[in-house]
């Protein structure tokens, strides 16, 4: 019965909603060593996520890493803990992908000024690589830039210039911003496609093909708040 609610649901929920963890775990600059004995330094929020919430919100000095049994073994020396705390975690993921380690050469922050954020750092990541932990032997702290979220090029939230409204998926996620490529549609005209068609009482599997021809004709889009911590 739970699967056949889920699965309902999944498919009444038509606009695109953003999600952040409400964990802020620690940024970083990093100096990565690799097996090779080759290095690299750049921003990154580590791997403290195996050690779940309580680590990746304490500082990290570094992390010993070693492949045992297909499994990746991390011993973290942290900043106000004088143990060593050990994790271990699958190389591999659930979908059987091997585990990595983002890094960007460069990052941009953004503190917006909304009340509701004014407490939290949101740090864009550029020119990414990616590092099979596999191939990580050794990740050393150089600086310590603080607790904050990832979050997807905020730009076109910022950025987008009316008419556009802002509007809520069934109290279920965050806000987006609903618009239109079609220059002649006004504010009015989005409010009264939300209320008609897309809102949430309004919605059923069975008009979903009406919603999908009324997104092609009016070429409406939805840009989810990467501010947001659902």
């Amino acid at each position: 019965m739970l699967r056949i609610f889920l699965i309902a649901l999944i498919m009444l929920v038509t606009v695109p909603r953003s999600h952040a963890s409400l964990i802020a775990p620690q940024f970083y600059k990093l100096r990565v060593t690799l097996t090779s004995g080759s290095s690299v330094e750049g921003y990154s929020w580590g791997i403290s996520w195996m050690g779940g919430a309580q680590l990746q919100e304490q500082r990290v000095q570094s992390t010993a890493l070693r492949v045992e049994n297909g499994n990746i073994v991390a011993a973290f020396t942290l900043t106000d803990d004088p143990n060593t705390v050990i994790h271990k975690q699958s190389a591999k993921d659930d979908s059987g992908r091997p585990r990595s380690l983002t890094v960007a050469s460069q990052y941009e922050m953004f503190k917006p000024t909304l009340k509701s954020y004014e407490d939290n750092k949101f740090y864009l990541l550029k020119d990414v690589k990616e590092y099979l932990l596999v191939e990580v032997s050794r990740i050393d702290t150089l600086e310590v830039l603080g607790k904050g979220f990832g979050i997807s090029d905020p730009s076109k939230w910022l950025n987008l210039k009316k008419p556009f409204i802002v509007v809520e998926d069934c109290d279920l996620g965050c806000v987006v911003k609903m618009y239109s490529k079609v220059s002649d549609v006004t504010e009015d005209a989005l409010k009264r496609l939300w209320d008609q068609h897309f809102a949430c009482g309004r919605r059923s599997v069975e008009n979903e093909k009406v919603r999908s021809e009324i997104e092609k004709k009016y070429q409406i889009e939805w840009i989810s708040d990467p501010f947001c911590l659902d």
